[in-house]
């Protein structure tokens, strides 16, 4: 694989990820597309912690606030932090997610 064949698709991988399209998808189809023989899945794996390490820099200052805020609601419970909202619609969308996944297994869907 040549160097120019991972320039390409790593700035595909860029712009398509947060499109509301698969980002995996467009690399299958620009490595058929452009004879582009990937030696693996270890290119895509690159490709998307490339991207989780972004999205990380570019929004650390969240992140740090949601850990603190998730910090003091663990000792404050009742303290009333900005972040103890956010921690709430997590869980309850965690909790949503996590019963349609079961509901889907038990019902032979998956």
């Amino acid at each position: 694989m040549q160097i120019w064949e991972v320039i390409v698709l790593g700035l595909l991988q860029g712009f398509t990820e947060f499109l509301p399209v698969s980002s995996s998808g467009h690399l299958v189809v620009a490595q058929n597309f452009l004879g582009i023989h990937s030696p693996g899945v270890v290119l895509e794996l690159v490709l998307h912690l490339g991207t989780l390490f972004s999205v990380v820099i570019v929004f650390w200052s969240d992140i740090v606030g949601l850990f603190r805020g998730f910090v003091s609601l663990l000792i404050s419970p009742t303290g009333g932090a900005p972040c103890h909202e956010s921690w709430l619609h997590i869980a309850i969308w965690f909790c949503c997610c996590s019963l349609v996944s079961f509901l889907r297994l038990s019902w032979g869907y998956c």
